[in-house]
């Protein structure tokens, strides 16, 4: 989690999930749009990784909309491989 340092507002945040013996899920990665562009995600990607490494875990996945172009780019750039694709169900709860 990374907050401002004055206004203590959350800034961005990634989360992490351990889903085998070898494996490790990035299953949330979020920036404020305000604050995007700066090398956040980046830098949230490299200590997920980093925590997950230190498990032991070799391996390292993460989902993606298709629409999220610049998401992918990063990804990409950070050197993960799209080897799947699938539709996905949105679920929605009314009031």
């Amino acid at each position: 989690m990374i907050v401002e340092r004055h206004t203590r507002e959350l800034v961005s945040l990634v989360l992490g999930s351990r889903v085998s013996t070898q494996s490790g899920h990035i299953t949330q990665l979020c920036v404020h749009p305000r604050y995007r562009r700066h090398g956040l995600a980046r830098l949230l990607l490299s200590i997920a990784a980093t925590c997950f490494f230190r498990q032991g875990l070799t391996e390292i996945s993460l989902t993606v909309t298709e629409a999220n172009v610049n998401a992918i780019e990063l990804y990409r750039a950070e050197g993960y491989d799209c080897t799947h694709t699938f539709d996905a169900a949105v679920w929605e709860r009314g009031s």
